[in-house]
């Protein structure tokens, strides 16, 4: 299969808690913890999945728990819903000079 992502992904290595964000999905709001990210996406692994698809949905991260909360107020669209996973795709690619986030993000806990 052929990759189709513009951006490159970096794993979360680095947790802020036990979840790393909440988001908003249809005026719902979820804990969610952080698989992977890019300047135009992430994977996020959910506390608890709506009962429904959210494929094409937009949404907010609502809260962003750690000590740089880069992704509090992103605005994004729900790309794919697997179970308690989800991929997601900002609205806006992130800056270019959040590239911090990628060693933020991928630092040993």
């Amino acid at each position: 299969m052929e990759e189709r992502r513009r951006y490159d992904r970096v794993g979360v290595n680095y947790h802020a808690n036990n979840y790393d964000c909440t988001v908003e999905i249809d005026g719902m709001y979820y804990s969610a913890r952080l698989v992977d990210i890019s300047s135009g996406g992430a994977r996020l692994k959910l506390s608890d999945a709506p009962a429904y698809d959210t494929y094409g949905m937009y949404g907010k991260i609502k809260d962003d728990y750690y000590e740089q909360p880069y992704l509090q107020g992103v605005y994004y669209t729900v790309a794919w819903h697997n179970d308690y996973e989800m991929g997601i795709s900002f609205t806006e690619p992130l800056s270019k000079k959040t590239d911090a986030l990628y060693d933020y993000y991928s630092a040993s806990a």
